[in-house]
Protein backbone atom coordinates (compact mmCIF):
# COMPACT_ATOMS: atom_id res chain seq x y z
CA UNK A 1 0.00 0.00 0.00
CA UNK A 2 1.36 3.26 -1.61
CA UNK A 3 1.98 5.66 1.80
CA UNK A 4 0.29 9.04 1.23
CA UNK A 5 2.69 12.11 2.13
CA UNK A 6 1.98 15.51 2.97
CA UNK A 7 4.28 18.11 1.50
CA UNK A 8 5.55 20.85 4.09
CA UNK A 9 3.79 24.16 2.88
CA UNK A 10 7.17 25.94 2.86
CA UNK A 11 8.38 22.86 -0.05
CA UNK A 12 10.02 24.13 -2.46
CA UNK A 13 7.28 23.49 -5.19
CA UNK A 14 5.15 25.87 -2.86
CA UNK A 15 7.61 28.53 -2.88
CA UNK A 16 7.87 29.99 -6.95
CA UNK A 17 3.82 29.70 -7.13
CA UNK A 18 3.66 32.19 -3.72
CA UNK A 19 7.00 34.69 -5.29
CA UNK A 20 4.81 35.25 -8.65
CA UNK A 21 3.45 38.29 -8.55
CA UNK A 22 1.67 40.54 -11.86
CA UNK A 23 2.44 43.52 -12.89
CA UNK A 24 -0.77 45.04 -11.62
CA UNK A 25 0.61 43.45 -8.29
CA UNK A 26 3.61 45.12 -8.02
CA UNK A 27 2.55 49.00 -9.10
CA UNK A 28 -0.23 48.38 -6.68
CA UNK A 29 2.17 48.09 -3.91
CA UNK A 30 4.82 50.64 -4.96
CA UNK A 31 4.74 54.09 -3.50
CA UNK A 32 4.53 56.91 -5.97
CA UNK A 33 8.29 57.02 -6.16
CA UNK A 34 9.07 53.48 -6.85
CA UNK A 35 5.87 53.82 -9.72
CA UNK A 36 7.74 56.20 -11.04
CA UNK A 37 11.35 55.05 -11.32
CA UNK A 38 9.58 51.81 -12.48
CA UNK A 39 8.11 53.58 -15.21
CA UNK A 40 11.29 54.94 -15.85
CA UNK A 41 13.56 52.09 -15.99
CA UNK A 42 11.11 49.26 -18.06
CA UNK A 43 8.78 52.28 -19.66
CA UNK A 44 10.78 55.12 -20.75
CA UNK A 45 12.86 54.26 -24.02
CA UNK A 46 9.91 52.48 -25.56
CA UNK A 47 7.74 55.63 -24.81
CA UNK A 48 10.55 58.09 -26.16
CA UNK A 49 10.69 55.72 -29.70
CA UNK A 50 7.12 55.26 -29.83
CA UNK A 51 6.53 59.15 -29.54
CA UNK A 52 9.38 59.53 -32.37
CA UNK A 53 7.69 57.43 -34.51
CA UNK A 54 4.65 58.80 -34.53
CA UNK A 55 5.66 62.83 -35.00
CA UNK A 56 8.04 61.27 -37.94
CA UNK A 57 4.78 59.81 -39.24
CA UNK A 58 2.64 62.89 -38.35
CA UNK A 59 5.88 65.19 -40.57
CA UNK A 60 5.53 63.00 -43.26
CA UNK A 61 1.85 63.06 -43.92
CA UNK A 62 2.05 66.60 -43.73
CA UNK A 63 4.38 67.20 -46.25
CA UNK A 64 3.17 65.11 -48.91
CA UNK A 65 -0.17 66.05 -47.78
CA UNK A 66 0.30 69.77 -47.74
CA UNK A 67 -0.19 72.38 -51.24
CA UNK A 68 3.09 72.97 -52.17
CA UNK A 69 3.56 76.81 -52.68
CA UNK A 70 3.34 78.09 -56.20
CA UNK A 71 6.71 78.91 -57.17
CA UNK A 72 6.33 82.32 -59.41
CA UNK A 73 10.53 83.04 -59.96
CA UNK A 74 13.48 80.84 -59.61
CA UNK A 75 16.19 82.84 -60.10
CA UNK A 76 19.26 80.50 -61.39
CA UNK A 77 22.29 82.80 -59.96
CA UNK A 78 25.38 80.92 -61.68
CA UNK A 79 29.02 82.18 -60.36
CA UNK A 80 27.92 84.59 -57.65
CA UNK A 81 28.25 84.45 -53.88
CA UNK A 82 25.22 85.91 -52.39
CA UNK A 83 24.66 85.37 -48.86
CA UNK A 84 21.56 83.68 -47.47
CA UNK A 85 20.37 86.81 -45.61
CA UNK A 86 21.45 89.28 -48.88
CA UNK A 87 18.69 86.72 -50.49
CA UNK A 88 16.17 86.49 -48.20
CA UNK A 89 16.31 90.61 -47.96
CA UNK A 90 15.91 90.47 -52.20
CA UNK A 91 13.01 88.23 -51.49
CA UNK A 92 11.16 89.97 -49.02
CA UNK A 93 11.13 93.03 -50.30
CA UNK A 94 10.69 92.13 -54.22
CA UNK A 95 7.67 89.90 -52.97
CA UNK A 96 6.19 92.77 -50.72
CA UNK A 97 6.82 95.41 -53.47
CA UNK A 98 5.04 92.83 -56.30
CA UNK A 99 2.40 92.12 -53.70
CA UNK A 100 3.07 88.61 -53.15
CA UNK A 101 1.40 86.16 -50.99
CA UNK A 102 5.12 84.25 -49.97
CA UNK A 103 2.58 82.22 -47.49
CA UNK A 104 0.96 80.58 -50.76
CA UNK A 105 3.73 81.30 -53.66
CA UNK A 106 7.64 80.94 -53.50
CA UNK A 107 10.25 83.24 -54.90
CA UNK A 108 13.60 80.84 -54.96
CA UNK A 109 17.36 82.80 -56.10
CA UNK A 110 19.85 79.51 -55.93
CA UNK A 111 23.12 80.56 -55.78
CA UNK A 112 24.53 77.24 -55.91
CA UNK A 113 25.44 77.38 -59.42
CA UNK A 114 29.25 77.61 -60.07
CA UNK A 115 31.01 76.52 -63.68
CA UNK A 116 34.49 76.73 -64.20
CA UNK A 117 37.67 75.34 -66.41
CA UNK A 118 38.85 75.44 -63.00
CA UNK A 119 36.77 72.71 -61.22
CA UNK A 120 35.26 70.08 -63.84
CA UNK A 121 33.63 68.22 -60.87
CA UNK A 122 31.22 71.11 -59.34
CA UNK A 123 31.01 72.40 -63.06
CA UNK A 124 29.89 69.16 -64.66
CA UNK A 125 26.95 69.06 -61.75
CA UNK A 126 26.00 72.25 -62.07
CA UNK A 127 25.54 72.63 -65.93
CA UNK A 128 23.72 69.43 -65.37
CA UNK A 129 21.80 70.92 -62.72
CA UNK A 130 21.00 73.87 -64.96
CA UNK A 131 20.43 72.35 -68.08
CA UNK A 132 17.53 69.71 -66.42
CA UNK A 133 16.02 72.94 -64.60
CA UNK A 134 15.64 74.47 -68.22
CA UNK A 135 14.33 71.83 -70.06
CA UNK A 136 11.91 70.94 -67.23
CA UNK A 137 10.69 74.92 -67.14
CA UNK A 138 11.40 75.48 -64.05
CA UNK A 139 14.16 78.43 -64.18
CA UNK A 140 12.53 81.79 -65.06
CA UNK A 141 15.90 84.25 -65.19
CA UNK A 142 19.81 83.40 -64.92
CA UNK A 143 22.10 86.19 -63.41
CA UNK A 144 25.90 85.12 -64.24
CA UNK A 145 29.05 86.85 -65.47
CA UNK A 146 29.20 88.38 -68.84
CA UNK A 147 31.27 85.64 -70.08
CA UNK A 148 28.99 82.89 -69.24
CA UNK A 149 26.23 84.69 -70.25
CA UNK A 150 27.40 84.82 -73.78
CA UNK A 151 27.68 81.55 -73.61
CA UNK A 152 23.98 80.56 -73.06
CA UNK A 153 22.88 83.14 -75.55
CA UNK A 154 24.76 81.75 -78.19
CA UNK A 155 22.73 78.35 -77.33
CA UNK A 156 19.73 80.10 -77.88
CA UNK A 157 18.73 80.16 -73.83
CA UNK A 158 17.24 83.08 -73.71
CA UNK A 159 14.00 85.24 -74.77
CA UNK A 160 14.35 89.06 -76.94
CA UNK A 161 13.58 91.53 -74.28
CA UNK A 162 12.00 93.38 -76.69
CA UNK A 163 9.15 90.94 -76.96
CA UNK A 164 8.33 91.07 -73.18
CA UNK A 165 9.94 94.47 -71.58
CA UNK A 166 6.99 97.11 -71.18
CA UNK A 167 7.82 100.36 -73.71
CA UNK A 168 9.07 102.12 -70.73
CA UNK A 169 11.37 100.14 -69.15
CA UNK A 170 13.01 98.96 -72.19
CA UNK A 171 13.86 102.88 -72.66
CA UNK A 172 15.01 103.05 -69.31
CA UNK A 173 17.19 100.15 -69.68
CA UNK A 174 18.30 100.51 -73.46
CA UNK A 175 22.04 101.55 -72.09
CA UNK A 176 22.11 98.90 -70.13
CA UNK A 177 21.20 95.62 -72.65
CA UNK A 178 23.47 92.76 -73.34
CA UNK A 179 23.18 92.57 -77.51
CA UNK A 180 23.60 89.88 -79.46
CA UNK A 181 23.19 89.01 -83.01
CA UNK A 182 20.11 87.07 -83.89
CA UNK A 183 21.75 84.75 -87.30
CA UNK A 184 17.67 83.83 -88.08
CA UNK A 185 16.48 87.16 -88.56
CA UNK A 186 19.88 88.73 -89.18
CA UNK A 187 19.12 91.22 -86.51
CA UNK A 188 21.16 92.75 -83.29
CA UNK A 189 18.76 92.34 -80.24
CA UNK A 190 18.70 92.66 -76.47
CA UNK A 191 19.06 89.59 -74.99
CA UNK A 192 20.52 90.46 -71.43
CA UNK A 193 20.59 93.14 -68.73
CA UNK A 194 24.23 94.16 -67.22
CA UNK A 195 23.73 94.72 -63.14
CA UNK A 196 26.32 96.95 -62.48
CA UNK A 197 23.92 99.60 -62.66
CA UNK A 198 21.81 98.26 -60.16
CA UNK A 199 21.99 99.41 -56.59
CA UNK A 200 19.71 96.98 -55.53
CA UNK A 201 21.96 93.74 -56.84
CA UNK A 202 25.20 95.78 -56.10
CA UNK A 203 24.51 95.88 -52.55
CA UNK A 204 23.75 92.32 -52.17
CA UNK A 205 27.87 91.70 -52.11
CA UNK A 206 27.97 90.38 -55.44
CA UNK A 207 31.47 89.49 -56.68
CA UNK A 208 30.81 89.91 -60.28
CA UNK A 209 31.97 93.36 -61.80
CA UNK A 210 29.21 93.32 -64.78
CA UNK A 211 26.53 90.29 -63.84
CA UNK A 212 23.96 90.17 -66.72
CA UNK A 213 20.36 88.91 -66.24
CA UNK A 214 18.52 87.17 -68.69
CA UNK A 215 14.61 85.98 -69.17
CA UNK A 216 15.01 82.12 -70.32
CA UNK A 217 13.00 81.63 -73.15
CA UNK A 218 10.85 78.33 -71.86
CA UNK A 219 9.82 80.61 -69.00
CA UNK A 220 6.54 80.23 -67.56
CA UNK A 221 6.65 83.30 -65.41
CA UNK A 222 7.95 86.19 -67.83
CA UNK A 223 5.53 88.72 -65.90
CA UNK A 224 7.20 88.14 -62.99
CA UNK A 225 10.74 87.92 -64.44
CA UNK A 226 10.06 91.29 -65.54
CA UNK A 227 8.45 92.52 -62.08
CA UNK A 228 11.90 91.31 -60.79
CA UNK A 229 14.02 93.29 -63.49
CA UNK A 230 11.67 96.40 -62.47
CA UNK A 231 12.37 95.79 -59.35
CA UNK A 232 16.21 95.36 -59.56
CA UNK A 233 16.32 98.54 -61.52
CA UNK A 234 14.13 100.96 -58.54
CA UNK A 235 11.03 100.79 -60.57
CA UNK A 236 8.75 98.85 -57.83
CA UNK A 237 7.07 101.35 -55.38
Amino acid sequence: MIKETKLDENAEIYKHRKTTVTEKQKLKNMTMKEKFQYFNDYYKTKTIVAGIAIVTSVSIMYTVLSPKPDTVLYAAIVNDSLGEDAKEQLITEFASLADIDLSSKEIILDSSYFISEENSNTSMASEQKLTTYIFAKDIDVIITDEKQFSKYANQGYFDNLSDHLPTDLYSDLSDSFYLANDSENNSINAYGIYLDKSKIYSQTGSIIDKPVIGIIANSKNKMYSVEFIRYLFGGLH
